[in-house]
């Protein structure tokens, strides 16, 4: 036999859920966001070759557990096991530069040097299709690019600043290369300002390492602690994930470039983080160069 529940009763029941689920998140208002990974607990923590220990750059490759990667300083493309981080296979195609980023886009492959050239290979040997200037240049300091399939473009992230006037200063930019077009963007598809950093971290009540988050973005440091090494896009929930080895931070934009979280990343597990690619499954994998010990990959399985 069922017992009715009072009127009254159940009304203050759902008053209180309700009452104790705003205290909840005005309490810890980015754990709706902090989702996806526990970026400082990795699943998996690979050493690279000594050949890898200025690895600047990864994208994924034919499939989720082969990686290509690309190195500062060496026209090497070397294929890597997402497994083991092992070196399947290299090929040299162009002499010594200042290779930032690599991106895989079937049928080619391409790659960027930080000064705004842009290298267009095959997908199977390697071999350079065309070289050319992306509309940026040394000052803009590309070092991250994502390939966009849906639009065909290169989205290309600024580590130095949109303009050398006080108010562009600090801001880094993002623009749009149209690979239909062969055409730069005018304008940046977004932009991350200091003072949106500033405030975002100063409003935020409960992040990970918040103190220490804190103490490097404020309106009393003169110098914008981030310069985007790379960028790529969550294929599960379609936002923009920014890597930024100065200030060892991962921001989350989302499509009209608001930032929804920021993740202080431990330097002991990511010395200088330089490369990201997401899996088909939106599973992470983040390459570190090395410093004063050999380059790594983390990998972070997706949470949810």
């Amino acid at each position: 036999m069922s017992v009715k529940q009072p009127v009254f009763s159940t009304v203050f029941n759902i008053v209180t859920f309700l009452f104790l689920s705003i205290g909840l998140l005005n309490c810890y208002p980015l754990r709706s966001q902090a989702y996806y990974f526990n970026f400082n607990t990795p699943d998996k923590k690979i050493e690279l070759d000594s050949q890898l220990i200025e690895i600047s750059g990864i994208t994924t490759y034919k499939n989720d557990t082969t990686l290509l990667a690309i190195q500062d300083e060496s026209g090497i493309i070397y294929q890597l096991s997402g497994n083991s981080g092992k070196i399947l296979r290299q090929v040299s195609f162009t002499p010594k530069g200042d290779f930032e980023d690599i991106q895989y886009a079937p049928p080619f492959v391409y790659v960027n040097k930080s000064n705004g050239t842009i290298f267009q290979l095959d997908d199977k040997n390697f071999n350079v299709l065309k070289t050319f200037d992306s509309g940026l240049n040394k000052e803009n300091d590309i070092e991250g690019m994502f390939y966009s399939s849906g639009t065909q473009s290169l989205l290309l992230s600024c580590k130095g600043p949109l303009k050398t006037n006080l108010d562009e200063y600090n801001r880094r930019a993002v623009f749009i290369y149209d690979l239909k077009k062969n055409k730069l963007s005018s304008e940046p598809m977004f932009s991350i300002s200091k003072e949106s950093v500033n405030t975002f971290i100063s409003d935020a009540k409960n992040t990970n390492d918040s103190e220490t988050l804190k103490s490097n973005y404020n309106d009393k440091v003169k110098e914008f602690n981030f310069g985007p090494s790379a960028i790529a896009v969550d294929p599960i929930s379609k936002n923009y994930f920014i890597l930024s080895s100065v200030g060892k931070i991962m921001l989350v934009v989302d499509q009209s470039g608001k930032i929804i979280n920021i993740f202080k990343l431990k330097k002991e597990i990511y010395p200088q983080p330089e490369g990201m690619a997401f899996d088909s499954k939106g599973n992470l994998y983040i390459s570190s160069e090395g410093k004063k010990g050999k380059g790594s990959l983390v990998y972070l399985k997706r949470l949810k």
